[in-house]
């Protein structure tokens, strides 16, 4: 039996079975999936041909609402990162051109919203852009 854990990035519900969608491979469980897309799930699973068998299901995390909304497939992660990194300079921006009384410069606040949304996003993503 092998293992896996990952977050679901799909979740396909047929009458007595399911697909359920990790770092691109499909593996399939009976009964009613109690999983959504976004959630953490570790996996025992079996390999029988084509199809990977779950065995075993564990929840690792429960995905939020916001989560499961961005990954049901309206966007691709680069979509999502490239939209996180503009939001956060407009962000950045709107902060930095209204409010300055800290004694550092523009740039110097700007600079630091970036790095503290790399981080942000590092923590969301597992890596920067």
């Amino acid at each position: 039996m092998e293992e896996i854990e990952g977050k679901i990035t799909r979740v396909k519900p047929n009458t007595n079975n399911h697909f359920l969608t990790i770092d691109n491979v499909d593996y399939s469980g009976y009964g009613e999936c109690v999983f959504d897309v976004g959630d953490i799930v570790k996996i025992q699973f079996e390999i029988n041909g084509q199809y990977k068998n779950i065995k075993e299901i564990e929840m690792i995390k429960k995905a939020i609402a916001e989560e499961k909304q961005v990954l049901s497939g309206r966007y691709t992660d680069d979509e999502l990162k490239a939209f996180h990194k503009q939001t956060s300079m407009k962000i950045s921006g709107n902060i930095v051109a209204h409010k300055n009384n800290t004694g550092k410069t523009h740039k110097e606040l700007a600079d630091e919203i970036v790095d503290l949304s790399d981080k942000i996003q590092e923590k969301a993503y597992g890596e920067k852009k």
